[in-house]
């Protein structure tokens, strides 16, 4: 199922996709969503035929500045805990930035950045 379908399902349903990154690997694709209503969502993907696994991750509003994702990283760093991903964005002109992060511990992360 390709992203367009993804997004259409869901958005027929009235759930939002807040955060996306897409991964192409050889003859399949990760994609990952932060969605506003994760059951619903789990839900229609199951009817059609997909498999989502579920994740904890956390996500952060920093300020969209040069450096803040760097120190948040050299936080996390200096805890001791391991970034597998980080993904987000900022709109154009707007003072914050969205990040997704999937860490090692993200209870512990959350109170740090």
């Amino acid at each position: 199922m390709n992203l367009e379908l993804w997004h259409s399902l869901l958005a027929r349903n009235k759930v939002n996709i807040l955060a996306v990154s897409v991964d192409n690997i050889v003859d399949q694709g990760i994609v990952r969503l932060l969605v506003d209503k994760t059951e619903p969502a789990v839900k229609l993907m199951k009817r059609a035929g997909l498999s989502p696994v579920l994740t904890t991750v956390v996500v952060k509003k920093l300020r969209d500045q040069a450096g803040s994702l760097s120190r948040s990283a050299r936080k996390l760093s200096r805890a001791r805990i391991n970034i597998d991903y980080v993904y987000g964005s900022a709109g154009v002109g707007q003072k914050e930035a969205l990040l997704v992060f999937r860490v090692s511990d993200p209870v512990k992360a959350d109170r740090l950045i």
